[in-house]
C-alpha cells in the first residue's frame, strides 16, 4: 500500500478526464458483485458522461505525479420524494489498488462530505461492498446514506 499523498479537488468533466475516469473505473467495476453476478460487460456510457456535465460532479484524487489515484462521481439532485432533500447520488468511486486501505478510505469519504456540503447536499446516497456504518453512513435499502 502506497504512502504517498492524494491531492482531492473538483474537476470540470471534459473529454480528457472522462476518458481516464472510464478507464480508472473499469478494474473495480469488474470485480463488483453486480458484474460477477450478471455478467454484464463493461460499457460506460461517455456521451451520457459529456451531454450532463452541468450536473456531474467528478472529485479526483491525484498523486503528486498528477496520476488519479482515486476518483468520486456523483450527480445532485432532489430526491424523487422528499423535494426538500438535496441528494448527491453517486455513480461512481474507486480507490487506486495501490491506496486501498482504511486511511486512504476515511479521507476519501471526509472529501466527499466535504463537496456535498459545499454543493448544498443535504445526503450522500454510496453503494458499496464495504460497511460504512463506522465512517457516519447508514445502511438502507441496499445503500448507505450519510447526512451531510
Amino acid at each position: 500500500m502506497s504512502t504517498q499523498t492524494i491531492a482531492y479537488s473538483v474537476e470540470t468533466v471534459n473529454p480528457d478526464n472522462v476518458d481516464e475516469a472510464i478507464s480508472f473505473c473499469k478494474e473495480w467495476y469488474e470485480t463488483s458483485d453486480f458484474c460477477k453476478s450478471t455478467g454484464y460487460a463493461y460499457k460506460p456510457n461517455r456521451q451520457f458522461f459529456l451531454k450532463n456535465s452541468s450536473r456531474i460532479t467528478m472529485l479526483v484524487g491525484r498523486d503528486s505525479a498528477g496520476d488519479m489515484r482515486a476518483i468520486y462521481v456523483g450527480i445532485l439532485a432532489p430526491d424523487y420524494f422528499c423535494s426538500d432533500l438535496i441528494v448527491l447520488s453517486t455513480m461512481a468511486w474507486s480507490l487506486d489498488k495501490e491506496y486501498r486501505g482504511h486511511k486512504s478510505l476515511v479521507r476519501l469519504i471526509q472529501e466527499i462530505r466535504l463537496l456535498a456540503r459545499e454543493l448544498g447536499a443535504n445526503i450522500v446516497a454510496l453503494s458499496s461492498r464495504l460497511s460504512l456504518n463506522k465512517l457516519g453512513f447508514r445502511a438502507l435499502d441496499n445503500k448507505y446514506y450519510m447526512e451531510v
